[in-house]
């Protein structure tokens, strides 16, 4: 006998977490992505969901880490859901690190001045 249906906002979830649910006696609702579109569409979403879970004021350190780990678990199942290989990434990744650096230094770009030659 169910007591309550909470219904929210579909949204993609790893996969053991139905079956987790059911361990815990609840009853999860919900479907399969059905196209790619709608696959790529509820990825797009998760990976924004993701971010703004990371940058929640008072996160804790291990919270950070938590939903680091859930970022880097969505971008690579972005990667395989466009055939792009971990291996590939990380080998752009580092191309574009040597060729136009990372982000530490901080610089925000806020416009750009054109001189004549």
């Amino acid at each position: 006998m169910y007591i309550k249906t909470i219904s929210f906002s579909p949204k993609l979830v790893r996969d053991n977490i139905p079956e987790i649910m059911r361990q815990n006696g609840q009853e999860p609702l919900g479907c399969i992505a059905e196209t790619d579109a709608e696959y790529a569409k509820f990825l797009h979403e998760k990976l924004l969901e993701e971010a703004d879970e990371f940058f929640t004021p008072l996160n804790t350190h291990q919270n950070q880490l938590e939903e680091l780990a859930d970022i880097m678990e969505i971008i690579y199942a972005i990667g395989k859901f466009y055939g792009l290989s971990v291996d590939d990434v990380e080998r752009v990744r580092k191309e574009k690190l040597e060729k136009n650096g990372g982000f530490n230094q901080r610089f925000i770009l806020s416009g750009r001045r054109l001189t004549q030659p």
